[in-house]
């Protein structure tokens, strides 16, 4: 017999955002490469978001972050130090952190372990929710 999730507690999954222009940095410093804005209201509060990215790079270790607003932390950082293109993913949580009302900017920003640079072209990010 085959399990079946009640109506109530399917996932719903929003696409939030899509891109697929391909960018690059050299350095340590964290650069950014790509940016999109989303409101947050009283009925669509965000509980979290999962974040795949395409990233590469040409030595080191290269790193993609993901921002919001002025904040000087990154919510998610995603390493890798293959020279061809490879599929990254992460999820950011904020219920324990949330986003306040009114709208915000996302910023994904790369950046290396070293004078090498980071590449990175695909970014899909979905709202997760029940």
């Amino acid at each position: 017999m085959a399990y079946v999730k009640s109506p109530e507690a399917v996932e719903k999954r929003i696409l939030i955002a899509v891109d697929d222009t391909q960018k690059s940095a050299s350095g340590t410093s964290d650069t950014t490469v790509k940016q999109f804005r989303f409101p947050v209201t009283q009925f669509n509060r965000k509980d979290r978001w999962r974040v795949i990215v395409s990233a590469w790079v040409s030595g080191g270790t290269g790193y993609v972050k993901i921002y919001f607003d002025s904040e000087g932390s990154p919510r998610l950082t995603l390493s890798t130090t293959s020279s061809t293109e490879t599929v990254l993913e992460g999820e950011i949580n904020f219920v324990s952190s949330p986003l306040s009302i009114g709208m915000h900017t996302c910023y994904v920003k790369i950046a290396n372990s070293g004078t090498s640079t980071t590449y990175t072209q695909w970014l899909g990010v979905w709202e997760y929710g029940v």
